[in-house]
């Protein structure tokens, strides 16, 4: 492989969007916690708003328990890295809906 390819926001939007296609298996919202979580730890990555919506449609189509408190934690996540200098990372309307859709 090439040593220095790393991964982007899209490419992290990607792998969270397949999860979505599989929400229910068990392991999806997991995986796709864990992808957000690395996501994150690399401060490389100009990050958007894209991969935490596409993982809140994973947790609205799961079986988990708990879906609106991890859609009010993942906006509140939001927000906070917004609010540390990654303004595309605000929710937007598409992203409140797939919130409600947790509530559901």
């Amino acid at each position: 492989g090439r040593p220095n390819l790393k991964p982007t926001a899209y490419s992290y939007t990607v792998l969270i969007t397949a999860w979505s296609r599989v929400a229910w298996a068990d392991e999806a919202p997991q995986r796709v916690s864990d992808l957000l979580e690395e996501m994150m730890q690399d401060k490389d990555i100009q990050m958007s708003g894209r991969p935490f919506t596409a993982a809140l449609l994973v947790y609205s189509r799961s079986k988990i328990e708990g879906k609106a408190v991890q859609a009010l934690n993942t906006l509140k996540q939001m927000k906070e890295i917004a609010s540390q200098g990654q303004p595309l990372v605000l929710p937007n309307i598409q992203t409140y809906h797939a919130a409600l859709d947790c509530c559901a």
